[in-house]
C-alpha cells in the first residue's frame, strides 16, 4: 500500500509537491468536516499526545541498526559514511531538523498534511491493488436474487446504523493499552471521495450526505437514504428500489467507472473530458461524489471457479474481475463501496487516503452482526420525497469511448498480472502463540521471515504497518521487521548442524527483538517517517536532497521486498492487497484465536516472486515453528 511511495521517494523517482502547514492546507484543499461526538469533541483531544520528532542520532542510530543484514560489510560502511556526512554540525540533517521542530510546534502533526499528500494525493499508480484494499465479509450462500437483494439492502441499512453511532458519538473509545486512540477517522469514511487531478489529488467530504449510489451492470443509480427528518430508510423501501435497479440494468452500460481504476494523470484528464462533454456528466458525477457510498450489485467472476471462497471474495472487492466482469461496476474514488455479488462473495473496496484499516473493519462487523440480528427487519418506511431511484445517465462522445476502451485495457493487464491468494492456516492460531508467553505479532512478522528467507536464500526488507492513532492526528509508521537477531533464526532454521535449543533460543531473541522495535516506533521513535519528514522539509525550502537519500542502504531497506499489515476483524474476514515491490508480496494477514487468515499477493511477471510458493512457505513456516516450540517444551517435562 503506502510502501510503495516510501519506496519511489527513496529512489528519487518522486519528488513530492510539498504542502505548508498541518492544519491550514487541508481546510484550504478540503472541506472542513465535522466532529460530531459529543464524548470525543469535549474529551479526546486534551488527552491525545502530540507525535515528536525524534532525535536525529537515535534515528540514524536505529537506521543503520536496520540495515546490518541487508547489506554486505562494505556496503553498510558506505552507508555510515553517508548518514555521518549528513549528520555533521551544520550539515543538512542538523537544519531540516530544527525546521522540523519548529513545524512541530506550530500545528498538531507535524507530518500529518505531507504524509496525506506524499503518501496518497500525489500518488499516481492506478488505486487498484496499489493502495486501496479490499476488505471481505463472510460468503453467503444466496438460494434467489430475492435473497441477495435483501441482503444488499440490510448491508445499506447496517452502514446508516453506524452512521448514526457516529454521528450520536456512540462508538467506543478504543484504547492502545491505557492510551486513548484519535477517533477522527471515523468521521472521515462515509461521504469522503477522492477527487482526482492531472498531477494531484485532494479529498472531498460530505458527511450530510443523505443519499447513496447504486452501481448494477455499470449503471449508476442515486437512492435517497434519508428523509427531511433524518429518518433512514426502511427495509422494504430499499428492497423495492434496488428490485427495481436490477430488473432495469440487464443489459450492460459502458462502463464510465473503469476511467477511476487507471493511472491518476490519466483518470485526471479523462475526468476533465466528462466534464467537458455534456453539462449532465457533471450532474452524474457530483452525485457519486456526494453519496454516503457506494452499493456495488456485481456478477460471478465465472472464470474462477477452481480458487477458494475467500481467494474470489479478495478478487471481488480488491479489483472486482476486470472489465469482463465487475471493475467497470465501481468508481474507485470513493473511500466505501459496499460489494455484494449475486453469488455470495460480498465486502468493502475501500480508498485508503482519508483513514486506516481500523476503523473500517469495525464498521465491518458491525455490519455483520447487524445483519445477522435481523435488524434492518424492524425498520420502518421514511417519509422519501423521491420514493424511486433515479438514474444517472452519462453522455460519452468518441473520445470518451476511446478512452474507456482503453482504460479496460490497462485494468484488464494489470488483473491478468495480479497473483493473489487467502491462505487460511488452521493449525493454530494467536491463542497458542500466547501460551508459548511470546508476542502473536511479533511471532508472525518473524515466521514472514523464515518464509522469505527459505524461498529466496536472501533476508527481505520489510514493512509492517504500526497504527499511530494514540497521537493527534496519528496515521501509520514502519515497523521494519527484517531484524540481525531474526535473519539469524532463519539461518538457524536452515542448518542442519543447528540444534532445536538454539534454534528456540534464535526465535525468542527474534521475537524479542521485533517488540522491542514496536516499542521505539510506538513511542514515536520510527525511522521512516523522520527520514521522510527530513527529505520533505528540505524539498519544501527547494534544497537538494543529501545523497543520504541516495545510499545503498537507505533505498535498499526502503524497497520493501514484503509489504505486511495486521488487520484484525472479528469475523472470518480479512484485507487484501498488493506487493509494493514489482518482485515483493503483500501480506495482509488477521490472526483469530484458532487459525490465521492472511492474503498474499505477488506479480506473474516477476521471475523471483511467486504467490504460490510463498504460501507454501509461510505454512511450512508456521508448522516447523510450533513442532520446535512444541518439541523443546516436552523436553522439558
Amino acid at each position: 500500500m503506502y510502501s510503495n511511495i516510501l519506496k519511489l521517494i527513496a529512489q528519487n523517482k518522486v519528488s513530492p509537491r510539498v504542502v505548508l502547514t498541518t492544519n491550514n492546507v487541508l481546510a484550504k484543499r478540503t472541506p472542513v468536516f465535522p466532529v460530531y461526538s459529543k464524548e470525543y469533541s469535549s474529551n479526546q483531544l486534551k488527552d491525545l499526545a502530540k507525535q515528536p520528532v525524534p532525535k536525529l542520532a537515535d534515528t540514524l542510530e536505529r537506521f543503520l541498526d536496520t540495515c546490518k543484514p541487508l547489506l554486505t560489510p562494505q556496503e553498510l560502511k558506505e552507508t555510515a559514511k553517508h548518514a555521518q556526512n549528513f549528520a555533521i554540525q551544520d550539515g543538512q540533517a542538523c537544519k531540516m531538523q530544527c525546521l522540523l521542530l519548529e513545524r512541530a510546534k506550530k500545528c498538531e502533526n507535524w507530518l500529518a498534511d505531507w504524509w496525506l499528500q506524499a503518501a496518497y494525493l500525489d500518488y499516481r499508480n492506478s488505486v487498484i491493488g496499489w493502495s486501496s484494499p479490499g476488505t471481505p465479509f463472510a460468503y453467503q450462500k444466496f438460494k434467489c436474487d430475492e435473497e441477495w437483494i435483501k441482503y444488499s439492502a440490510n448491508v445499506v441499512l447496517g452502514a446508516l446504523a453506524f452512521k448514526k453511532k457516529i454521528d450520536n458519538g456512540e462508538i467506543k473509545q478504543e484504547m492502545m493499552g491505557k492510551m486513548p486512540l484519535d477517533m477522527q477517522q471515523y468521521h472521515k469514511v462515509l461521504g469522503t471521495c477522492r477527487i482526482p487531478g492531472e498531477k494531484s489529488d485532494c479529498l472531498q467530504y460530505n458527511t450530510d450526505s443523505k443519499h447513496i449510489v447504486v452501481v448494477c451492470n455499470n449503471h449508476f443509480y442515486k437512492i435517497d437514504v434519508y428523509d427531511d427528518c433524518k429518518c433512514p430508510i426502511s427495509q422494504k423501501q430499499l428492497i423495492e428500489q434496488l428490485t427495481s435497479i436490477v430488473k432495469y440494468s440487464t443489459e450492460p452500460a459502458p462502463g464510465v467507472g473503469i476511467l477511476s481504476g487507471t493511472h491518476r494523470d490519466t483518470w485526471g484528464k479523462n475526468y476533465k473530458a466528462l466534464f467537458a462533454a455534456a453539462q449532465c456528466n457533471e450532474a452524474c458525477i457530483r452525485y457519486i461524489q456526494r453519496s454516503l457510498f457506494l452499493l456495488c450489485l456485481d456478477t460471478p467472476i465465472k472464470e474462477l471457479g477452481d480458487e477458494n471462497k475467500l481467494t474470489i471474495s479478495g478478487m471481488q472487492t480488491i479489483h472486482g474481475g476486470g472489465s469482463k466482469y465487475n471493475s467497470c461496476n465501481r468508481w474507485f474514488d470513493k473511500c466505501i463501496q459496499f460489494v455484494v455479488s449475486s453469488d455470495g462473495h460480498n465486502g468493502i473496496t475501500y480508498e485508503h487516503s482519508p483513514a486506516e484499516g481500523g476503523p473500517v473493519t469495525t464498521m465491518g462487523d458491525f455490519i455483520q452482526d447487524y445483519i445477522a440480528n435481523s435488524e434492518g427487519d424492524k425498520t420502518k418506511d421514511a417519509a422519501l420525497k423521491d420514493p424511486v431511484p433515479r438514474t444517472l445517465v452519462f453522455k460519452l462522445n468518441e473520445q470518451l469511448c476511446k478512452s474507456i476502451d482503453k482504460a479496460k485495457e490497462e485494468v484488464d493487464k494489470f488483473i491478468a498480472d495480479f497473483d493473489v491468494k487467502v491462505y487460511k492456516f488452521d493449525e493454530y492460531g494467536k491463542e497458542f502463540i500466547k501460551a508459548q508467553k511470546l508476542s502473536p505479532d511479533s511471532y508472525i512478522q518473524v515466521a514472514f521471515q523464515l518464509a522469505y528467507y527459505r524461498l529466496h536464500n536472501e533476508p527481505a526488507p520489510t514493512y509492517e504497518s504500526a497504527a499511530m492513532r494514540h497521537f493527534i492526528h496519528g496515521r501509520t509508521e514502519t515497523i521494519r521487521s527484517c531484524t540481525c537477531a531474526a535473519v539469524a533464526f532463519a539461518e538457524a532454521m536452515c542448518d542442519e548442524a543447528s540444534d532445536d535449543a538454539t534454534r528456540v533460543q534464535k526465535l525468542k531473541l527474534a521475537v524479542n527483538a521485533h517488540k522491542d522495535y514496536v516499542k521505539a516506533v510506538l513511542a514515536g521513535n520510527g525511522v521512516d517517517r523522520h527520514l521522510l519528514g527530513l527529505k520533505l522539509q528540505a524539498l519544501e525550502k527547494n534544497i537538494k536532497p543529501h545523497e543520504f537519500f541516495k545510499s545503498v542502504g537507505y533505498v535498499r531497506s526502503s524497497s520493501f521486498k514484503l509489504s505486511t499489515s495486521q488487520v484484525p476483524t472479528k469475523h472470518e474476514g480479512f484485507m487484501g492487497y498488493g506487493p509494493s515491490d514489482p518482485d515483493g508480496y503483500g501480506i495482509c494477514y488477521n490472526p483469530r484465536p484458532d487459525d490465521i487468515i492472511m492474503s498474499v499477493a505477488s506479480f506473474k511477471c516477476s521471475k523471483i516472486a511467486s504467490t504460490e510458493d510463498m504460501v507454501k512457505s509461510l505454512k511450512d513456516a508456521f508448522v516447523d515453528m510450533q513442532d520446535l516450540l512444541c518439541k523443546t517444551n516436552k523436553s522439558k517435562l
